[in-house]
């Protein structure tokens, strides 16, 4: 676990120990709340794609939900943008990720 006085580990044992550091720059927690919302926008990414999947949401749908492009034949030629399919798929992502927190 990090913390701004140092870091904190597990010792073999099963003990908490503080490894003390210097408290980060600007500049250095600038990077660090950059590669933690990059990381955290992955894992949503990845976790969005795979629950979408989950539920047999077809993958042109998935694509367009989460922001890519389509590439080659289909995406110069399929130019349909998907958008009621795109509301129905995120209202049964919504309806699931409710169900699993007890609220929908």
């Amino acid at each position: 676990m990090l913390f701004l006085d140092g870091v904190y580990t597990t010792t073999p044992c099963g003990k908490s120990r503080l490894h003390r550091t210097n408290a980060p720059n600007r500049q250095e927690l600038t990077e660090l709340v950059h590669t933690i919302s990059h990381r955290a926008a992955g894992f949503f990414e990845h976790e969005d794609w795979t629950g979408l999947s989950r539920l047999l949401c077809p993958n042109e749908v998935a694509e367009t939900v989460l922001g890519y492009s389509r590439k080659g034949i289909e995406g110069t030629y399929d130019l349909h943008r998907y958008e009621a399919k795109c509301r129905q798929w995120l209202q049964k992502w919504a309806d699931h990720m409710d169900s699993l927190i007890g609220t929908g």
